[in-house]
């Protein structure tokens, strides 16, 4: 059976080639991050939307008094 293996793994990176690679990972990863941080934050669905909008609130009313409180 013959054994395939990528070019990659053949042939070792470099450590720039390799700390490049992972720069644009981690950029990449943050983009696409802030990118979905922003369309909750538009469609209204963040934690800090709700707490400034009033929607994460219950109605304060009058407590009932049951059996127990006399």
């Amino acid at each position: 059976m013959l054994n395939r293996r990528s070019f990659s793994d053949v042939l070792p990176e470099s450590p720039k080639s390799a700390r490049k690679k992972e720069e644009a990972r981690q950029a990449e990863f943050v983009r696409i991050g802030q990118a979905l941080k922003l369309k909750t934050i538009v469609r209204g669905d963040a934690p800090t939307s709700l707490a400034t909008t009033g929607l994460c609130r219950r109605e304060v009313g009058p407590r009932s008094r049951g059996p127990l409180h006399l």
